[in-house]
């Protein structure tokens, strides 16, 4: 069990799709045949500077801002915490409380550091909205005659424009794997103001709604 400083490569890619609500969100994808999921998708802090995954059996901690770049004092911190991070990452029979205090634990310090909680995410292929945004855009032509400055957008969350604020029934957890969550949204510029969240489990369809205070109540003629 050993922790690597890592390079992003091709067996082991890690890219920025987008900001949310003053948060990153990166693409993890490897290779490795043996991976249940080989792309997963996280949200972390804009500041957040390293990561730290679980892969191949070993930690492996990336630069997300300078690819490979780990400075001598970083180092010393990850060297100090190497213990704490171990049982974080491979003691199978530790309680799920007692998982998630290590996780807030490792992540409250002065280094820009994160380690990414390994949440079980289904795999799942990401449905083709295509057919979707044609009746978006056809809804938005009528919009635009009587309310010119709001526009209606659907897409995967990991899609949305980037450094676009978006008002959700809850927030997407950071520093930990997630399902990208498809989101019909009414924006004002770049301001999703109203977001409807659609959730599919086992056959079962949900829909998690949420508005903006300053637009409770608002009227669009």
């Amino acid at each position: 069990m050993d922790i690597i400083f890592s390079t992003v490569s091709s067996s082991l890619n890690i890219r920025k799709l987008t900001t949310v609500n003053g948060n990153a969100c990166y693409e993890i994808e490897t290779t490795n045949e043996s991976e249940e999921c080989p792309i997963r998708h996280v949200f972390t802090s804009e500041s957040t500077t390293f990561i730290a995954i679980k892969h191949d059996d070993a930690i492996r901690i990336f630069n997300l801002k300078q690819n490979g770049v780990f400075p001598d004092d970083f180092k010393q911190h990850v060297e100090k915490i190497r213990g704490i991070l171990y049982e974080f990452f491979f003691n199978p029979t530790i309680a799920m409380d007692a998982h998630v205090e290590l996780w807030h634990e490792i992540n409250d310090n002065s280094h820009s550091f994160a380690i990414i909680r390994p949440t079980i995410v289904e795999c799942k292929k990401l449905v083709r909205l295509t057919n979707a945004k044609i009746i978006i855009r056809a809804l938005n032509d009528d919009l635009q005659e009587s309310c010119p400055d709001f526009h209606l957008n659907i897409d995967y969350i990991t899609s949305f424009p980037a450094n676009s604020t978006v008002s959700l029934y809850y927030d997407v957890r950071l520093n930990a794997y997630f399902e990208p969550p498809i989101v019909l949204c009414l924006f004002t510029g770049n301001d999703c103001v109203s977001s409807v969240k659609i959730n599919v489990y086992d056959s079962v369809l949900t829909i998690d709604s949420n508005t903006n205070t300053l637009y409770q109540g608002a009227r669009v003629q």
